[in-house]
Parts: structure tokens; sequence; C-alpha cells
């Protein structure tokens, strides 16, 4: 039988070549330098592996970490990188806008708006603040941009297709 202080875990669960001893969560301060090496950081030591026939085969040993260099050693190295944007998509609150300005003398608008998408998993999307300008080919003949806001605007003066 299996020792589980749990009292969930069933002999099937543990017995087999390919068995996950443990899952690890790491926090990183927000102190810590981003961009290098923070050796030693990560160890791994068993105090006791016993098998379900309750001979104990491990006992007081130091563990193996391999890391991010590829390699295996009794302490592990973390290396922190930045929080960067590493993507991003772009799109109008109004996908289509008919033109009807010439007809009703009334412009209209929408605006761009552009999503960052970042290389850490728990960090959420967000629109983006500066780093962007819109801008539009032979926009003055089809619509109007405004590069820094990205509102774009098509009005009465606007008569060519955007095809």
């Amino acid at each position: 039988s299996v020792l589980d202080v749990a009292g969930s875990t069933a002999n099937a669960d543990v017995t087999g070549t390919d068995i996950g001893l443990m899952d690890v969560t790491f926090r990183v301060l927000g102190a810590a330098a981003t961009g290098v090496a923070h050796p030693g950081v990560v160890a791994v030591h068993v105090s006791s592996f016993i098998n379900q026939g309750t001979v104990e085969y491990l006992s007081n040993v130091p563990g193996t970490v391999v890391d991010y260099r590829d390699g295996s050693s009794p302490a592990g190295a973390l290396q922190v990188e930045a929080v960067v944007a590493v993507g991003a998509h772009a799109y109008a609150a109004n996908a289509a806008l008919v033109n009807t300005a010439p007809l009703t003398g009334s412009s209209l608008g929408t605006s761009i708006t552009v999503i960052e998408h970042y290389n850490r998993a728990s960090t959420s999307s967000a629109e983006a603040t500066s780093n962007y300008r819109c801008a539009a080919a032979n926009a003055s003949a089809v619509l109007e941009v405004a590069g820094t806001t990205c509102a774009v605007t098509v009005d009465a003066a606007r008569t060519a297709g955007a095809a």
C-alpha cells in the first residue's frame, strides 16, 4: 500500500517508469535582476524514497537539477527575463465604414485599438498606449487617419473607394 498523507494515492499511481514526483512553482522577487543568471537558487534533496513494499531505496541524497543550461548539476540556475511585448494585433471598433457623408453631410468615424501580447503567459495582453502609429496608403482620398490617436474618419471630402 501507499503511505499518503492526503489518503488519495493508489498503488497504480506510483508504479512504473514515468512517475511524476513533484510540481514546482517559482515566485521571483520583483527586485531580481533580469537578463542574468542567478546560480545555485534551485536544489533538490531526497529525504527518503520508499517503495510499495516499504523498502527504502533512497535516503538522504542530493537530487539532480536540469536547468536552462541543458546540463545537470546538484544546484540549478534561473535566468529571469524581463516582460516584453512579443506581438500585437490591431482592430477597429467598427470594422466596416460606409461613407454616407456625401449624402448626409455627417462624418463617420471609428478608432483603431492595438493590443500587445507579452512573453510571459501570466501577463495579460493589454491595450498599447505608445510605440504605435496609424497610417494608411492613399489615405487622403479615402479616409483621414490621426496618427497618434488612431482615429479614422470618413467625410464628404473623401470620395474615392478603398479598393
